[in-house]
């Protein structure tokens, strides 16, 4: 008896906005394909996360959260202050602030020990080129190149429109400042200040 072999492809309904049509269902060949080629490029994706993580250990990721996190608490802390009047030698929010006295008490806030003058806080800490400053850094100024440092704030952000910075300025109180666009204190800016314990310090904190 000759036996006859039939081959029967089963076809699917495919449901589309204006009508019921008809695809067939993947060839044998096309299924075994995707069947080789997809845990393939699973495997290959979960590699590049592994190697990502791998390259970036989870201490360092903690370290670098808390010192985004201290910074981002430490210019909200300073902007509570907005608004706060100016007070030669004012070193608190109930009587005022000048400017070291306000970047010294803000960051006392959170135990980091800042001098209440701003010449010798222009001296404390690590120096940072100003296009490198970050939230919680200390901008100061000078009159001129070199000059005594007659004048400090902190670093909010710093933006590609300029550096955005809290202090308390003699004629205003605690205001908020692009300096890059102030004809007054851009050319007055002469460095930053990083006063925030390195990131390996912060981790336990």
């Amino acid at each position: 008896m000759h036996l006859e072999t039939v081959q029967v492809e089963l076809r699917i309904p495919f449901h589309t906005p204006s009508a019921m049509t008809e695809t067939p269902v993947l060839s044998p060949i096309l299924r075994h394909t995707l069947r080789v080629i997809l845990p393939i490029s699973l495997l290959f994706g979960s590699g590049c996360q592994m190697v990502r993580s791998a390259s970036a250990p989870l201490g360092s990721s903690r370290k670098s959260d808390a010192e985004f996190a201290l910074r981002q608490d430490i210019v909200r802390e300073a902007a509570t202050h907005i608004g706060t009047r100016y007070l030669h030698g004012g070193t608190s929010p109930k009587r005022g602030f000048d400017c070291s006295g306000f970047t010294s008490y803000v960051m006392g806030r959170f135990e980091i020990s800042v001098s209440p003058h701003s010449g010798t806080q222009a001296g404390q800490g690590k120096e940072i080129e100003v296009d490198k400053a970050l939230p919680g850094d200390i901008v100061y100024f000078t009159r001129s190149r070199g000059g005594r440092v007659f004048h400090v704030g902190l670093v909010e952000e710093n933006t590609p429109e300029g550096l955005i910075v809290i202090h308390s300025s003699s004629s205003r109180g605690v205001v908020r400042d692009n300096v890059h666009r102030s004809d007054y204190w851009r050319p007055k800016i002469a460095g930053v200040r990083r006063v925030i314990p390195p990131a390996d310090r912060l981790a336990g904190r």
